[in-house]
Order: structure tokens, then sequence, then C-alpha cells
């Protein structure tokens, strides 16, 4: 009987073990810290996450968000990017790519990066908003701006038509 303990306790050891070096178990313990507002544990969360696996987007998009809201925006935008070189169809990425770009005053690259999410998705109304705001009040192109904003609303009244 006794062997039989020490032996499922050793199994429960390593399994355990094995868990804590899974990365989908850092970036769950990260996602739990963000939502905490811990942004400084879920980073450090999210780096374990992305040295047992590198290669995943969300990982990097993520962790950008925790950069972003501790106000690191140079490291947020590099994990931004980095997220889009993995996955070129991370529409979050480019979306947070295209908000922080803009907050800099870089509008030229915001503009591309939003213009990447409506490649991927044409019908995201908040970029369309973004994009009016950064026409409008940044270019002082009045024209564009009433063109993106229209587009908002068109879509905007069409994802509220669908809801439940």
């Amino acid at each position: 009987m006794k062997i039989i303990i020490k032996s499922l306790m050793m199994v429960l050891l390593i399994s355990s073990f094995a868990f804590a070096q899974n990365a989908t178990y850092y970036y769950n313990r990260g996602v739990s810290a963000y939502e905490k507002g811990e942004y400084d544990e879920a980073i450090r969360d999210y780096s374990r996450a992305i040295e047992l696996k590198p290669n995943d987007a969300d990982y990097f998009n993520n962790r950008g968000l925790c950069y972003k809201r501790i106000g690191n925006n140079l490291q947020a935008i590099s994990d931004f990017n980095r997220a889009t070189a993995i996955d070129p169809g991370s529409v979050d990425a480019y979306f947070n790519l295209g908000y922080l770009y803009a907050l800099k005053g870089d509008f030229p690259s915001a503009i591309k990066a939003y213009n990447e999410v409506l490649r991927l998705d044409s019908r995201d109304y908040e970029t369309y908003f973004n994009l009016a705001l950064i026409y409008h009040r940044n270019l002082k192109n009045e024209k564009e701006a009433r063109k993106q904003y229209e587009k908002f609303l068109r879509f905007f009244k069409e994802s509220a038509t669908q809801a439940p």
C-alpha cells in the first residue's frame, strides 16, 4: 500500500512539474493577472510562455497590451509587430499598432496598421472611427475623415441590428 501511495505521489509531482513547464499554463496565468490589473506579473507570465512557445502571436499581443497599460509603448509596439510577423492575420495586433502609432503621432504608420485591419476585416467599424479621427483632428483632411466616418456609421448600424 505504501508503494502505491508513493508511486501516486511521484506521478502527481512529475505531472505538476510538467504542467508548470507548459506555455499554456503561463499564458493563462498572464490572462488572470491582466484581468486583475497586475500587469507586471502578467508580463512575467507571458514572457515565460513566450520562452516556452516563441511562435504564438497571441502571447506577444497580450504581453503588448500589458506594456501598453504600464506606459511602455515602445515595447508594446515591438510585441505587436512581432505578433503580426508571426500571424499576418492578427487583426487585434494591427489594431493595437494603429492605436499606439496614432498616440505617438506617427499617423502614416497608424493609417498603414489600420488599413491592414480593414484588409482583414472590412467591417471593423472601430477602425473606421479611429481613421476618421486621425484624418479630422490630426491631418485636417475633412474629405477623407467624412468618408471614414460614413463607413463607421454604416458598419456600426449593421452590427447593432445584428446583435442578439
